[in-house]
């Protein structure tokens, strides 16, 4: 429960500073060098963050490791006072 609580005084923390987050899933799996990835590339992109998010997942893809990945772009929008996912396939 204490990493719960952490994690949560940093996301808070992070949104008061106007700053971006990265949470990455599965870090202890990184792969090596020698791995050749296929899968894909998720990024949740918050319009306001300028577009950092977007930018480290085609740096990634840039890498052998990562080539043949797939990017897709996740987001949240705003459209007359409704709240709607969309869902972008990218690369």
């Amino acid at each position: 429960m204490c990493l719960l609580v952490a994690a949560s005084e940093t996301v808070k923390t992070v949104d008061k500073r106007g700053l971006a987050l990265l949470l990455p899933r599965g870090i202890d799996n990184f792969p090596d060098r020698k791995s050749r990835l296929s899968g894909t590339i998720d990024v949740w992109w918050v319009v306001h963050d300028g577009g950092m998010l977007i930018l480290l997942a085609f740096l990634l893809k840039q890498h052998k490791v990562w080539r043949a990945c797939r990017i897709r772009i996740f987001t949240v929008a705003r459209i007359l006072f409704a709240e709607f996912l969309l869902y972008i396939v990218y690369m």
